[in-house]
């Protein structure tokens, strides 16, 4: 039995090591609000692309505003915040 446990742990310890998952979309989309300073109920509508071929991956959110579109770049692996920009809502 003690080697049991000690088996279980020893796997929950190698998985919480490693870092070796992506965030998911949603998580993703909730560290974009936060960043701008947002909650789901304030926003009309938000999506998320994960790109793949980039390395670090990373996921495109996009926060879509009134007036403007917010634009934020998000390491997939750590859920770092890339970058931040904006662009006109009612562009072509």
């Amino acid at each position: 039995m003690k080697r049991f446990v000690c088996l279980l742990l020893l796997i929950a310890l190698c998985f919480s090591l490693c870092a070796c998952g992506k965030i998911s979309k949603s998580k993703a989309i909730d560290i974009a609000l936060a960043e701008l300073k947002l909650n789901k109920t304030t926003t009309p509508r938000e999506d998320a692309i994960l790109d793949e071929t980039s390395n670090p991956p990373v996921y495109k959110v996009i926060v879509y505003l009134s007036d403007e579109n917010k634009i934020v770049m998000i390491n997939a692996e750590s859920g770092e915040v890339l970058s931040v920009t904006s662009e006109d809502a009612n562009r072509n």
